[in-house]
């Protein structure tokens, strides 16, 4: 009984690493033109990194609170050329 709770929690959780590997952009760092609040930014590191942009954003403010956010993102806004 353990032995098959187990199989199957190894089962889901390589499902999602193999989903969240498929989902990884293996291409070129760039702004997302359609998951975008301001420039993109947040949307393209979430899409090329496979991450959720809600997590991006909230790392973003709170990076924001100690005063790196802001300049971190307009740093990346000119540095990473827009997607398509």
């Amino acid at each position: 009984m353990l032995d098959d709770r187990v199989d199957r929690q190894m089962r889901q959780s390589s499902s999602k690493d193999q989903r969240r590997a498929a989902t990884v952009s293996k291409g070129r760092l760039t702004r997302s033109s359609g998951n975008k609040i301001v420039a993109g930014v947040c949307g393209g590191l979430a899409e090329h990194y496979g991450i959720s942009s809600t997590r991006i954003r909230w790392a973003f403010f709170v990076l924001g609170l100690f005063g790196a956010g802001e300049l971190v993102y307009i740093i990346l806004w000119f540095i990473m050329p827009k997607g398509t």
